[in-house]
């Protein structure tokens, strides 16, 4: 008998550490996620975000050149990139077709911008309407692609240029729109995009971009992004503490904290750390990014992820 109940618990024991949920599954059960399989869907959904952020930010900053800068006629003032324009239509169209200044990232695709509300960008309030048409990112040191199609509108809050800034002063831009992605596997998810962008220079001149959100839902107020990852799971995007971007570091983020929620597990990402995962203060510039979640199994992970 002893025996017997031996037997039993060691079945009871295996059952329950395995995940057996069907009695019908007597010799096999489905595998339970592992925790390198946790640790790879967390990464690559954090990741991908990061990506996005960054080539948004990015590419904000080529659309400022551009509308500040230009003569309504035909121009170079973005590397990699050629301006013309529609002078009626008070329209801009980037097109892209090499690498960026500092050699890193590779582009290729149409972005136009047009102004559509106000008679010039630096009114209070005017907007810009900013279509990508197969915007294709390409990081040259891994090789990897990512691809926009979509539209924002960026209302200039308070109005004023970005080149007109003095220590310590800055220009507020808030985005809203839908952008359609297109991963390198032949995924393709759409994100709606709820973000806030302060431009500004600090009291001793170093320029910073600083990215909050402002979406709304029951729970939360904001939210700079909503949508679904690649495996098709809504999610949506606290920015928990503004991210912040500074020109002496190439533009990546040197500070900020957001959550993923409504992913498979919810993930905290840290801005702005060395490869240890050990926050960089500037003047450093930092290695990358950190994320911290639980697993199933109520262990606390971390993984560190470079820019």
């Amino acid at each position: 008998m002893k025996t017997i109940k031996k037997i039993i618990a060691i079945l009871l024991i295996t059952a329950t550490t395995t995940g057996i949920q069907s009695c019908q599954k007597d010799k096999e059960s489905e595998p339970t996620p592992t925790v390198d399989t946790e640790s790879a869907a967390q990464s690559q959904q954090s990741s991908d975000e990061a990506i996005q952020t960054n080539e948004s930010e990015l590419t904000m900053n080529d659309v400022n050149t551009a509308i500040e800068n230009s003569s309504y006629g035909k121009t170079s003032l973005i590397v990699g990139a050629s301006i013309d324009s529609v002078i009626a239509e008070k329209k801009l169209l980037i097109t892209y077709n090499g690498k960026n200044a500092e050699g890193n990232r590779s582009r290729a695709g149409l972005i136009i911008v047009q102004l559509t509300s106000g008679s010039n960008w630096k009114d209070k309030n005017a907007v810009i309407t900013i279509t990508f048409i197969g915007y294709k990112v390409t990081k040259v040191s891994t090789g990897k692609i990512i691809t926009f199609n979509g539209t924002y509108l960026i209302t200039n809050v308070d109005g004023g240029l970005v080149r007109n800034l003095k220590a310590n002063t800055y220009v507020t831009h808030k985005i809203n729109g839908t952008m359609n992605i297109s991963f390198d596997d032949g995924t393709q998810r759409s994100w709606t995009i709820t973000r806030q962008r302060i431009i500004g220079l600090t009291i001793t001149g170093g320029a910073y971009i600083m990215v909050s959100g402002y979406g709304v839902n029951d729970s939360f107020n904001n939210i700079s992004v909503t949508g679904k990852n690649r495996a098709g799971v809504s999610f949506y995007t606290l920015i928990n503490t503004p991210i912040i971007f500074s020109s002496g570091c190439s533009w990546v983020p040197v500070s900020g904290e957001i959550t993923h929620k409504g992913t498979f597990r919810e993930i905290t990402l840290t801005y702005g750390v060395d490869a240890s995962g050990n926050a960089v203060i500037l003047p450093a510039c930092p290695y990358g990014y950190k994320i911290n979640w639980s697993t199933l199994l109520g262990i606390n992970k971390q993984a560190v992820i470079s820019y």
